[in-house]
């Protein structure tokens, strides 16, 4: 008697401690990235010719301040450490794309003579790299926690 009533109350320390924890690492990073990648489906299939060719800058913010609302709290702490990582690479972006995109970015050439291409191509080369390897990172700690 003592036993099964020892067994039930193991059983019931085990199920209380899944439900506090809830899902399992490996499903919440799946939730963060499928919001992550609808978010990006929804606001690049937003993108006319203007924001492509001209201004990314509404683009960039937009995105940026929808993935800031994804809640990684639930994930592993290196995880969110990633992904934040990752979301200070949007915050670049929107920086460069504000900066140099559209009639600012034309003003800047045009005052320097053609010579701001230089600076606006470091930065941009910057953005592009802290972007990739961000994403890279968020990416190969998802596969450590089985994430395919």
């Amino acid at each position: 008697m003592k036993k099964d009533w020892l067994i039930l109350f193991l059983c019931g320390i085990f199920l209380a401690i899944f439900l506090i924890n809830g899902k399992s690492d490996k499903a919440n990073i799946e939730d963060v990235l499928a919001q992550y990648i609808q978010i990006i489906q929804e606001e690049t299939a937003k993108l006319g010719l203007v924001e492509t060719l001209w201004d990314s800058s509404d683009f960039a913010h937009r995105t940026l301040k929808r993935i800031q609302s994804i809640d990684v709290s639930a994930c592993p702490k290196d995880f969110q450490i990633a992904f934040e990582k990752h979301v200070q690479a949007w915050r670049k972006y929107q920086n460069v794309a504000e900066k140099w995109g559209g009639f600012s970015g034309f003003l800047r050439g045009f005052i320097s003579g053609g010579f701001a291409i230089i600076e606006c191509l470091d930065e941009s080369s910057d953005m592009t790299r802290d972007f990739k390897y961000t994403l890279q990172e968020v990416c190969n700690i998802a596969q450590k926690y089985g994430v395919k």
